[in-house]
């Protein structure tokens, strides 16, 4: 049974077509990367999809919901990383996670920041004020606050981000740990070998279309890199 399916989705900005008629299907416990030039619709979808966004047409059915008319129960099972972070700068790290944890009524909400510090590496900061964290500190705390109330569906808008290599190294980690429990998860980036690795589907949009897809266990990041050059520069 697919847990995401996305049907003849369009989004109009005025005469500018962000996404034109974009079709996709995302199976429970199974991840799938989605990659594009800058322009081409990755965060427009995201946004939809995490219910910020309204779509021009199309329909999306995440576990069956309609997004339409079930957006407040779909927001539940969300986690979302984003260009905005949602973290409030004066507040520290435990703060930020133990307000989002209370948002959702977690339970052993302090051991559950604590498991997430630790996986994120922020033990040593978590009593910093997020006002002095690094972009790729707050990266990691995004993640964190994203997945408080362990979420099965993750939506990653550039995850890796301001990530350095250790870091990107906990976030795939992590991605592996959420699919092992039957968690699903879509991510757009630019990084094509991260994303490539981190995912069992992939698919490219250009110009606002979804022109490529195809698993990743059918050819190598080599081929792949090959496929994307061909589909982004052609603009098909």
């Amino acid at each position: 049974m697919s847990y995401l399916k996305v049907r003849s989705l369009s989004k109009n900005f005025g005469h500018l077509k962000a996404l034109q008629d974009v079709d996709l299907e995302l199976e429970k416990g199974k991840s799938i990367a989605i990659f594009g030039d800058n322009g081409a619709g990755k965060t427009t979808l995201i946004k939809i999809i995490s219910t910020l966004m309204n779509p021009t047409s199309g329909k999306i059915f995440v576990n069956d919901l309609d997004l339409t008319s079930d957006g407040d129960k779909i927001r539940k099972s969300l986690g979302l990383v984003s260009h905005s972070l949602f973290l409030y700068s004066e507040l520290n790290a435990i703060e930020n996670l133990r307000y989002f944890g209370r948002l959702y009524g977690v339970g052993d909400l302090d051991d559950r920041i604590t498991n997430l510090l630790g996986k994120f590496g922020l033990l040593p900061r978590m009593y910093d004020s997020v006002r002095t964290f690094s972009r790729g500190m707050l990266q990691r705390l995004a993640l964190a606050r994203a997945v408080i109330h362990k979420p099965d569906f993750l939506l990653l808008d550039e995850p890796f981000t301001g990530l350095d290599r250790s870091a990107s190294q906990l976030l795939m980690n992590y991605l592996e740990e959420h699919k092992a429990g039957g968690g699903t998860s879509l991510l757009v980036t630019h990084d094509l070998q991260r994303g490539f690795e981190s995912a069992d589907q992939l698919a490219i949009l250009s110009e606002g279309r979804m022109v490529w897809k195809s698993d990743s266990s059918s050819l190598s990041l080599d081929e792949f890199k090959k496929v994307y050059s061909k589909n982004v520069s052609e603009g098909v």
